[in-house]
């Protein structure tokens, strides 16, 4: 027993898992050991008692010989009964020891989830596991795939569907996404098309049917990959793509509920087919691109409703604004620039406004909106979007802007919570987010919320949490090249050479410039994949799958694996006990 109680309590020590398996065994250990303990003092005493009247009665107490064999008989009982009661005592002490080392190793545990669940919807971003997390790096995780197997979820990845897709809204066919694991159908789908690229690779332009042409293999092979590619167009396709997955907070798996949402519109504000990519305004579509993108990440009790709520009504309520100031004859001029911006500030503080009241919790807000040449960036809250671009000729990719993450510990954000009389806490340990206490209203316990600005999160307004985005507009043309604003933002480069004596001189030269060379993408994910992937990571993998057509998987696998990638980060750093939702939305923006 001795043996056994060191070894499960060295286990422990090496893994929070074995020592919460281990707790019922030590546990048992203790019991025994203290009941053993107890058995064998009373044993002892009741030994040495009959030992003591067997010896008196036999030899009798008349003669001097037999009272003085007798006391050296009583002696050695007494000598045996003292061990036997100090080993019995040593063997309570052990059970004691055993008994209480269980109950604080208990408790240990406790506190650690306890503190692990704390800090679950923090941002921080762990380089370790960024890297290791990173498709080129790990590849797809089984977790999604073990995950997968535990329950059946056929097609909604949410309490509520935010859109009937068969029913297009005025403003556009939204894109939602799919989840990777629990939808049977796209799961499957998702595997056909990686087993097609696997096998057959790709050649030229990605594939979306056989009638399109011989892409290197036969219609019969290609059937598969286009069988699966349809069942996912609600997802995205070629130049764009949404996928989600669900977190595990605790509890049966069929009980969780994903409070992500994401969502992609393109074109944006136009009656035409969704699958008609052409500009023309004879067809329908605006003569210049619109697109809508975005993720909306609900947190606290009753978060998805809030997300339900900004997901369905936002796309709707910023079109009903901007059709007042753009009409299908003109592209957004530098006097509209400034009125689409507070178009895009108001349709954040409405959201707010309108969001469902009989809840207390609330979402993140981030979307890129594209008119023309010009896109614009909103965001609230810890989810982020960024613009990219990818060198077709040095296969390069750089993020050239990404938003804020609306964080309580910046000084702008601080200053204003405590103003309004809220409090910010800062952890103590690296790593971990700053958060806005508040107490909910229904339960009335204190929360720490994980970001200044949200949608929704009623009580947290009430202490300096704002609803207010961060609204900033990129001009698409100053990072593709065939025009002066590109030439000027690429710069002159300089050519030196280095003399014997270790004299430099360096000569300047233009840099060249391609034409078509440069394409542009946006991306949009909430923190669950923010936290374990470097947005870089993040950039360069999406590129491979919009760009590379021999070697890179497609656009939706490339998502997916992000999303694996992202997931396996969450199962190695909590063990299985959390893990966030997850969500990202990527869509090529091109004019």
């Amino acid at each position: 027993r001795l043996t056994l109680f060191l070894l499960t309590g060295l286990l422990s020590a090496t893994s929070t898992r074995i020592a919460v398996m281990s707790q019922p065994i030590l546990l048992l250990t203790g019991g025994l050991v203290m009941i053993k303990a107890v058995t064998s003092a009373a044993a002892a005493r009741t030994r040495t008692t009959c030992v003591a009247r067997r010896l008196s009665t036999i030899t009798g107490t008349t003669t001097t010989a037999a009272s003085a064999s007798a006391g050296t008989s009583t002696a050695g009982s007494a000598i045996a009964s003292s061990a036997g009661v100090r080993l019995a005592q040593h063997s309570a002490s052990m059970g004691i020891f055993v008994a209480v080392g269980c109950i604080v190793n208990l408790l240990v545990v406790s506190a650690s989830d306890s503190s692990s669940s704390d800090s679950s919807s923090s941002s921080s971003s762990i380089q370790d596991d960024s890297s290791s997390s990173s498709p080129e790096a790990g590849g797809r995780t089984p977790f999604a795939t073990v995950q997968s197997t535990s329950r059946k979820y056929g097609g909604v990845y949410s309490a509520i569907p935010p859109v009937d897709v068969a029913s297009c809204p005025s403003y556009g066919c939204p894109v939602l996404p799919r989840d990777i694991a629990f939808d049977d159908g796209a799961r499957t789908a998702l595997e056909s098309i990686r087993s097609f690229h696997s096998a057959a690779g790709r050649s030229g332009n990605r594939a979306t049917s056989s009638s399109e042409g011989d892409h290197g293999s036969s219609s019969s092979s290609m059937a598969p990959a286009d069988a699966a590619l349809s069942t996912l167009g609600s997802a995205g396709g070629n130049d764009h793509a949404t996928l989600t997955l669900i977190g595990y907070k605790g509890g049966k798996i069929d009980e969780q509920i994903n409070q992500d949402r994401a969502f992609l519109v393109s074109p944006y504000m136009s009656n035409a087919n969704p699958q008609d990519t052409s500009t023309s305004s004879a067809n329908g579509v605006a003569p210049y691109p619109r697109r809508l993108l975005g993720v909306f990440d609900g947190h606290g009790r009753g978060g998805e409703y809030v997300s339900d709520h900004t997901v369905t009504k936002l796309p709707e309520l910023l079109a009903s604004k901007l059709t007042d100031i753009i009409d299908a004859s003109d592209s957004v001029t530098n006097s509209k620039e400034e009125a689409v911006k507070k178009i895009l500030f108001d349709t954040f503080v409405e959201m707010d406004k309108t969001a469902p009241d009989h809840v207390t919790g609330g979402c993140t807000a981030t979307v890129v909106l594209q008119l023309g040449n010009q896109a614009y960036i909103a965001n609230a809250g810890d989810s982020r979007s960024f613009i990219a671009t990818h060198s077709k000729s040095t296969g390069e990719t750089k993020v050239v802007y990404v938003t804020r993450e609306d964080k309580p510990h910046l000084p702008e954000e601080r200053q204003r919570v405590e103003r309004m009389g809220g409090r910010v806490r800062i952890p103590p340990n690296a790593g971990s987010s700053s958060r806005v206490m508040y107490k909910d209203t229904l339960t009335g316990h204190e929360y720490g919320l994980a970001m200044s600005r949200s949608i929704g999160d009623w009580a947290a307004g009430e202490v300096g949490v704002i609803p207010d985005p961060l609204v900033d507009v990129v001009s698409l043309d100053e990072f593709v090249g065939g025009n002066d604003a590109s030439a000027a933002a690429a710069g002159d480069e300089q050519t030196c050479t280095v003399s014997a004596d270790g004299d430099q001189q360096c000569l300047a030269t233009t840099a060249e410039v391609v034409e078509g060379d440069v394409e542009v993408f946006a991306v949009s994910a909430t923190d669950g994949m923010l936290d374990y992937i470097a947005i870089d990571d993040i950039a360069k993998h999406v590129a491979l799958g919009l760009y590379d057509d021999e070697n890179g998987p497609h656009l939706l696998s490339a998502c997916e694996e992000l999303i694996s990638a992202a997931a396996g980060g969450w199962q190695r750093h909590r063990k299985g006990r959390y893990r966030d939702d997850i969500a990202i939305s990527v869509s090529k923006l091109s004019w």
